[in-house]
């Protein structure tokens, strides 16, 4: 029994040693914000991030008004290191919460803490467990940073998004939640609404020979068409058309990975001043024939088209299903992209 208490003793002196190291030696500051909502959020997950990080360092936002308090309150204090506990549609809400705060103040690294579904950023990072990283930080702190450009509509950023399948592959999944949310949730629920509603919905498409007409006309700067080798080719003047067509889906971001280690756009981030703009006209049972090599980010095919573009304005013949970074964002006929330019440091972990 005293050699127990005597354990648990030096662990709690190890963690506070490791605080003030952090903040009086090196002069960081850490703090964690954390979505209760996401599906890796536990009590057990929450009592161990208390171990860890101060009360008063860890921020649970349950409405609008205490994710805005939270934003204010972590930029005045000069946060150096933002830990978000959460998927990816935890990282795009409360970054654009920090951006529209934070005016011409400096953002802090983000740290990425993996604990919602798909998880694409927590990938970009190599995050893995959510609590071993933290510790990890927190003995030994890292400043190796990525550079993450994001995408821009409307005012808001996000890092992936996309009109057509993986919309209409959002939309079946939230109505699915809506109704059994008990059963069709996480990884599970999306194979489901996938299986009982995505693929209907498009076999019946390609049965009443239903079509969408996309135009796609680039912004005032030079895009280029994705060569063989991943490298700029045939370059798309300014204000002229990049694509003009048929399509099943448009899909575009600064990231490869669309969550769970799929990697839609795998041209990403080979530029950070353009994005990886992927416009598809085959139908959703090719690429489920090639489904190893769309997961891998190696698929190509003639109906599959990829650009590097910095801006562009799309426009479809119906409304077209949009999600952005896993979250539904009903339905558009117009939709303006382009690439921020200013960029976000995510802590890169080792």
């Amino acid at each position: 029994m005293a050699q127990l208490l005597l354990t648990i003793l030096l662990g709690m002196v190890l963690t506070e040693l490791s605080k003030n190291v952090l903040e009086a030696d090196l002069g960081l500051k850490t703090c964690v914000y954390i979505n209760v909502g996401a599906r890796r959020v536990s009590s057990a997950v929450m009592n161990e991030i208390r171990e860890l990080i101060p009360q008063e360092d860890i921020y649970v936002a349950k409405s609008v008004e205490e994710e805005e308090r939270a934003a204010i309150e972590i930029l005045e204090k000069k946060i150096d290191t933002l830990f978000l506990g959460g998927g990816d549609g935890t990282f795009v809400r409360f970054i654009n919460r920090l951006i529209f705060t934070a005016g011409n103040r400096t953002l802090p690294v983000i740290g990425i803490l993996g604990l919602g579904t798909g998880n694409a950023i927590a990938q970009l990072v190599s995050s893995g467990n959510a609590l071993s990283d933290l510790k990890s930080f927190l003995a030994n702190p890292s400043r190796d940073t990525y550079p993450l450009s994001l995408v821009e509509t409307d005012g808001m950023v996000y890092p992936f998004g996309g009109l057509g399948w993986d919309g209409q592959w959002l939309e079946d999944y939230e109505r699915l939640n809506t109704m059994f949310p008990e059963v069709v949730k996480g990884r599970v629920g999306y194979i489901t609404a996938f299986i009982l509603g995505t693929i209907p919905r498009k076999l019946y498409d390609i049965v009443t020979r239903k079509h969408v007409h996309a135009n796609i006309i680039n912004g005032p700067h030079k895009a280029f068409r994705v060569g063989p080798n991943g490298e700029k080719a045939d370059p798309v003047e300014p204000g002229e058309p990049i694509y003009s067509g048929n399509t099943t889906s448009v899909a575009l971001g600064t990231v490869p990975d669309y969550g769970y280690g799929i990697r839609i756009l795998p041209f990403a981030g080979v530029d950070l001043e353009y994005m990886h703009l992927r416009v598809v006209t085959i139908s959703m049972a090719r690429v489920l024939l090639a489904a190893p090599s769309v997961y891998y980010g190696v698929f190509r095919h003639p109906g599959v088209q990829d650009f590097y573009v910095k801006s562009c304005s799309v426009d479809f013949s119906k409304p077209m299903p949009f999600e952005i970074a896993g979250e539904s964002m009903g339905r558009k006929t117009h939709v303006d992209f382009s690439v921020k330019s200013s960029r976000m440091n995510l802590l890169r972990f080792i």
